[in-house]
């Protein structure tokens, strides 16, 4: 080939792109820099002139406006890069969205100032802009409830009619007090952004302090996580390529350096699951006689146990042929092939991934994990069908909690013939022992994120932590009038990604903080927290 010979790839930045190309490239990575300044600064001030000048156009109240879509645009930019704890997941908010914003504020402004100088903020039809702003502008790319709830409440506090008093605040959270700049014209923002000095806080988003902690931790071990990768996937290339490097790159008794890995990792996993035998839900099944097809949540269980059976089969015969392959005891086929090449890589591979996981769980976290819910599976199926109403499910080691949770449902319908459609969720927080009387079940390991639980309600923390475990749990099903009013609805997720609801539920909240500041600080129930 031309040894001149160049490609340049532009690509948006995403977990498929080949850690392998990447290791052999010269990368250039363009981001924005991050802060509500810099998103500011890009979205109001360095706009081009035509843009600009439509801020200055009558009536004077258009300015101000202007400047607030923008100050909103760059808090849902700044929020994404709090994900999960900002929103749930990422999404394609761009400027396309900003200019449409604008466009659709312009209009309503030039309906109601009838070419006017000025006219009374209050004329403005505020709910249609709540609507145009919070469900279409930016609402319209969310497709988590939450996430839609979160926006819509802080549009609302932010675009109303005080938005023009000289002591209305931007964020008001605790300690953190952002007011809005003091002006009738463009000039007068675009001095405010340009003066904007000292250290933001994530209490601007309306987020809790240390944030900004957690997501430097998690970016540090995803980073790890990434760097290890690329390490094995270059050691092996080296291998491959032969020479001097290749003879250093074997062990004693000329293994490659790769299957001396695999080996060791092998063997770990081996002996993390060496004590693991199939289970049986027979004796559930006898002590449950004739009612064994009828108990919904029993039939859950039958379909967990001969899941979780499956896959230790599996796993445990992928790791015995991997270390016949490594010791040389028979030759690989290509479905082994594309096992090591996974395995090497510490991506699980996808017929050991039979359930949700975390997103980057490495292959021996991914082994513990599953010798946990094997274990909890293993407890369970050796209670009788009576004792579920009073042991602890772990929701979170459930290969199918949102199954179970339907299950529950539909036990207690049964036992008191409701109609199914007719019964809300309760969890009881700080729930002692527990009985069939009330057909409900003790849920343990459950956390809360964003706050603390203390005095039988939801919290603000005292000292800034960012969740913490909740004691046992009972999850009863009650008839919807019957369900205490005013508590907080709050998403149950699968695990701390956010990525999967399995239901939301009520729980008490201190009145004296507003509803909209515990959707913005992102308070919700986790079923599975990594250590």
């Amino acid at each position: 080939g031309n040894p001149k010979f160049r490609l340049f790839i532009t690509a948006e930045i995403h977990p498929k792109l080949p850690p392998n190309l990447l290791s052999r490239s010269q990368v250039l990575v363009f981001e924005v820099p991050p802060g509500i300044k810099q998103n500011l600064y890009r979205s109001f001030v360095a706009v081009d002139p035509k843009r600009a000048a439509q801020g200055d156009k009558k009536p004077r109240e258009r300015a101000r406006l202007h400047f607030m879509v923008a100050w909103l645009h760059s808090w849902v930019q700044e929020r994404m890069t709090y994900t999960p704890l900002g929103f749930s997941k990422k999404y394609e908010i761009n400027e396309a969205d900003l200019k449409w914003a604008t466009s659709a504020v312009d209009e309503w402004v030039d309906m109601v100032a009838a070419d006017r100088e000025n006219f009374d903020p209050s004329k403005l039809p505020w709910k249609a802009l709540h609507a145009l702003l919070g469900i279409v502008a930016y609402g319209a790319r969310l497709d988590n409830r939450f996430d839609q709830r979160m926006l819509e409440a802080y549009v609302r506090g932010l675009w109303r009619p005080e938005a023009y008093n000289i002591d209305f605040k931007l964020a008001d959270t605790g300690s953190t007090k952002v007011p809005i700049p003091d002006g009738i014209q463009r000039k007068d923002f675009v001095k405010w952004v340009e003066a904007m000095t000292g250290q933001e806080s994530p209490e601007w988003l309306g987020l809790p302090n240390r944030s900004r902690q957690m997501l430097l931790s998690r970016q540090g071990k995803e980073m790890v996580q990434k760097l290890i990768r690329i390490q094995n996937i270059f050691e092996d290339d080296v291998g491959e390529e032969g020479g001097d490097e290749k003879k250093e790159e074997k062990d004693e008794v000329g293994k490659p350096a790769w299957a001396v890995r695999l080996h060791a990792s092998c063997e770990d996993w081996k002996s993390a699951l060496k004590d693991k035998k199939p289970l049986s839900m027979e004796s559930a099944e006898i002590a449950a006689g004739g009612n064994a097809d009828s108990n919904t949540v029993l039939c859950a269980l039958k379909r967990e146990i001969p899941s979780v059976n499956r896959l230790l089969k599996r796993i445990n015969t992928d790791i015995d042929d991997l270390i016949a392959i490594c010791v040389g005891d028979i030759k690989p086929t290509q479905q082994h092939r594309n096992l090591m090449q996974t395995l090497s890589k510490d991506l699980i591979p996808p017929s050991w991934k039979k359930y949700a996981v975390m997103p980057g769980l490495t292959v021996s976290a991914f082994i513990s994990d599953f010798g946990k819910r094997f274990n909890r599976l293993g407890e369970l199926s050796r209670e009788s069908p009576p004792a579920y109403h009073s042991c602890g499910f772990y929701l979170g080691y459930l290969l199918f909690p949102d199954a179970f949770i339907t299950a529950t449902r539909q036990a207690t319908a049964r036992a008191f013939k409701w109609a199914l459609e007719s019964l809300q969720l309760v969890l009881t927080v700080g729930a002692k022992g527990g009985s069939a009387a009330d057909a409900g079940f003790n849920l343990a390991g459950i956390h809360l994120e964003g706050a603390t639980f203390r005095d039988g309600k939801v919290m603000l923390p005292r000292d800034e932590k960012l969740g913490e475990e909740l004691p046992l749990c009972r999850l009863t099903w009650k008839k919807s009038e019957e369900v205490q009013k005013g508590g907080l609805q709050l998403p149950l997720y699968l695990n701390s990604s956010r990525s999967q609801v399995l239901t939301q539920v009520s729980l008490p909240v201190d009145t004296s903080i507003p509803e909209h500041t515990w959707y913005q600080r992102g308070v919700c129930l986790v079923a599975w927290k990594d250590a």
